[in-house]
């Protein structure tokens, strides 16, 4: 199957190092979709981003990027990216929550949550107990970091926000079919 290629600006932006010709530079140009405005200026973060600090933060780190590298000819994404981009924000923030959450796990006292419980537990009973019910808290919260973390990859791959992000819609190079048969046996 192979990679899929890069966005054509972000190619030239990095020297054209595959060495493609003017035409099929031109060819690649046209052949992307583009769907949107490319100027980021006027694009505010919507309110459910804006109301959450961490989302926010990210919005504007991820927004001040764009537009740099917009600055430098290479549009990366476009005013139809806008709702993807805010749910990538909030999805950021709530795997930064989880985490946060699985942190202070550790400080809680589960067996203390019960009356009856705790007054049956004491000493190392008591500790292995808080242990269990700390381990089946834990890899809950472990199970909901990966999937928030698989999704963060995919949006990342989407809005081009890691270095390993391809667009899988550039037309392959056609090879030239010889014409007879004799100008395949000597390669005329």
């Amino acid at each position: 199957m192979g990679r899929h290629a890069k966005p054509i600006a972000l190619h030239i932006a990095e020297g054209n190092p595959t060495r493609l010709t003017k035409a099929e530079i031109k060819a690649r140009q046209e052949n992307e979709i583009k769907l949107g405005n490319t100027n980021l200026k006027g694009v505010k973060a919507p309110e459910y981003v804006r109301l959450d600090v961490i989302a926010y933060t990210k919005w504007q780190s991820v927004m001040k990027n764009y537009k740099d590298a917009a600055n430098q000819g290479i549009e990366v994404i476009t005013t139809s990216d806008v709702e993807v981009l805010a749910k990538y924000c909030t999805t950021y923030s709530e795997y930064l929550s989880l985490i946060d959450r699985r942190r202070r796990i550790d400080n809680i006292d589960f067996v203390g949550l019960d009356p009856k419980l705790m007054n049956s537990l004491k000493g190392e009973k008591r500790n292995s107990m808080n242990e269990l019910l700390r381990l089946k808290e834990i890899l809950s919260l472990e199970s909901a970091i990966n999937k928030k973390h698989e999704i963060l990859i995919k949006l990342e791959d989407r809005l081009f926000l890691n270095p390993l992000a391809k667009v899988k819609n550039v037309p392959k190079k056609e090879k030239e079919k010889p014409k007879n048969e004799m100008e395949e046996e000597f390669a005329i």
